[in-house]
């Protein structure tokens, strides 16, 4: 019985507690007061916590009412997913590359400037973007380290990042999908999407994919659809 009933109590903390983060403070109150107006108890901590002779007339009412905590779990994950996925942000149908001076980056023989005007940030994850071009595609390149002999698309994006101070562990191209901050970014933005993630530095694209081939990390100033993917971008970039 003890054992049951401790059981019993971790599952409403869990309960609680997922509910006071997905549901809010408001939310998980009437919960907490549902469940004391079942029991008969001033609060369902002191209910469970009770002794065993009190404890034992509850426990028919105590499933009962677990039962509809269960879809209170429920309704508390489908809000935060319901949460995530609204804050997400689309990719317009085909990514363009337009050079506008002061604005954008400038590439010229494999090689890009950023705008003088532009952060700190941006110059460092542009010559980071520099410094990549002519490795191979390889394969969670830039993943063990994040200086590497060849890089694939998340290795790419993440060494770029991380030399331009804005991350500081590689990340998976699923991962990239909840990076930063949603939508597009006046400096930065990353296109992610379950597979594949490739990233635009003041307006220039870097990827390994967007070809019948996958390639090594290069600036891709053509257009490529970008439909399927998610945009996040880091905060202030």
């Amino acid at each position: 019985m003890k054992s049951s009933n401790r059981n019993t109590k971790g599952l409403v903390h869990l309960l609680m507690a997922i509910s006071m983060k997905c549901l809010g403070k408001r939310n998980t109150r009437l919960l907490q007061r549902h469940f004391s107006e079942m029991t008969g108890s001033n609060n369902a901590q002191s209910t469970i916590g009770s002794s065993d002779s009190n404890r034992s007339p509850y426990i028919p009412i105590m499933i009962t009412t677990l039962t509809s905590m269960s879809a209170g779990i429920a309704l508390a994950f489908s809000s935060c997913s319901v949460s995530s996925h609204a804050s997400q942000v689309r990719a317009q149908e085909r990514y363009h590359y337009n050079f506008v001076h002061g604005q954008t980056a400038l590439v010229q023989n494999g090689v890009a400037w950023a705008p003088s005007q532009a952060p700190a940030p941006v110059h460092r994850a542009m010559e980071a973007g520099n410094a990549l071009q002519g490795k191979p595609y390889k394969w969670g390149g830039g993943h063990a380290s994040f200086n590497d002999s060849g890089y694939d698309c998340s290795g790419t994006v993440s060494n770029i990042l991380h030399k331009a101070g804005l991350l500081n562990r590689t990340m998976t191209s699923s991962q990239f999908k909840n990076y930063g901050a949603p939508g597009h970014g006046r400096w930065i933005t990353i296109y992610a999407r379950d597979g594949h993630v490739f990233m635009t530095i003041a307006g220039l694209r870097i990827d390994t994919g967007g070809t019948k081939e996958d390639t090594g990390p290069m600036w891709k100033p053509f257009s490529r659809k970008t439909s399927a993917f998610i945009v996040r971008h880091p905060p202030g970039f």
